[in-house]
């Protein structure tokens, strides 16, 4: 698949999902929810000792009751083990006579000087929800923030509805600088989780649900949303990953050998936003100073 039709599938969908269409809109979605939705990067070494920012997830940004500033909600695997990543802004005022790019890289420090980590994880190891504070971005960026008042608890969501989610998946970006436009997906609610669960190798712990729906890399750290009506949207979690599907294959030949390999099973690892709220009033609990 080309470049240029990689691009095209992207602004397809943000055409599709920003800008209200004449009469009623069919997907049924508010506008601005894609601007929630923010590209994660990772730095890389290269064989020659330079340094790249290559797309490493998705996360979303977020306002919590009785704290000021902005949260980055996201996944703790893409957080833990880094001393730093980047977030990409789509620039609110772009004039491409005088920007060569549409958005904003913003440095993202996750230690502190004595190497403790900035941002809080969930406490249950099981759940792979992390937050952290962000610093607010040396430009004007074009982008929405979530409450709790957008948030839809585990208890009130029913197998086989609707939902949807955002998110950079396979490292597609923008070509020449017109700017990073998240990938909508979809897909049902397949199966709830009220305790903890085996899947693949991993232990999900209860509040956790399937969806019918491809999950791939860079979806991580995705929010989960349903609609209510055709004006309003909650958020119902957060994309974890997908369910992994092992096949065995029989390799002919004079020494016949087995080859396992992995397959996208269709089924994505949504943790719900009951753990999200959790993962964030962590931030409300005010630190004793210490005593000097």
């Amino acid at each position: 698949m080309s470049l240029n039709f990689k691009l095209a599938i992207s602004m397809l969908f943000f055409s599709a999902f920003t800008f209200p269409s004449i009469g009623k809109a069919e997907s049924g979605l508010p506008i601005y929810w894609e601007k929630i939705v923010v590209m994660i990067e990772k730095e890389v070494q290269n064989n020659d000792g330079t340094v790249d920012t290559v797309p490493h997830g998705t996360g979303f940004l977020f306002v919590v009751d009785g704290t000021t500033g902005i949260f980055l909600v996201t996944n703790k695997h893409l957080l833990s083990g880094r001393n730093l990543v980047f977030i990409r802004f789509n620039k609110l005022d772009f004039d491409p006579k005088k920007d060569k790019v549409r958005y904003h890289r913003e440095p993202c420090l996750l230690i502190d000087r004595d190497s403790k980590p900035l941002w809080k994880g969930h406490p249950n190891p099981n759940v792979d929800v992390a937050a952290i504070k962000i610093n607010q971005p040396t430009a004007k960026v074009d982008v929405r923030q979530l409450d709790y008042s957008r948030l839809k608890s585990f208890d009130s969501l029913e197998v086989g509805e609707d939902v949807y989610f955002f998110g950079y998946p396979l490292g597609i970006l923008g070509l020449k600088g017109k700017g990073d436009f998240p990938i909508l997906r979809s897909g049902v609610v397949s199966y709830k989780s009220f305790e903890l669960t085996l899947i693949g190798e991993s232990i999900i712990d209860s509040a956790m649900f399937l969806i019918d729906g491809f999950s791939f890399g860079g979806n991580s750290g995705s929010p989960v949303l349903t609609r209510v009506g055709n004006t309003k949207a909650m958020l119902v979690g957060i994309i974890k990953g997908h369910v992994p599907d092992f096949q065995t294959k029989i390799l002919k030949g004079e020494h016949p050998d087995t080859i396992t390999f992995e397959q996208n099973a269709g089924l994505a690892i949504v943790i719900s936003a009951d753990r999200i709220k959790e993962t964030l009033e962590q931030f409300k609990i005010k630190e004793v100073p210490e005593k000097k």
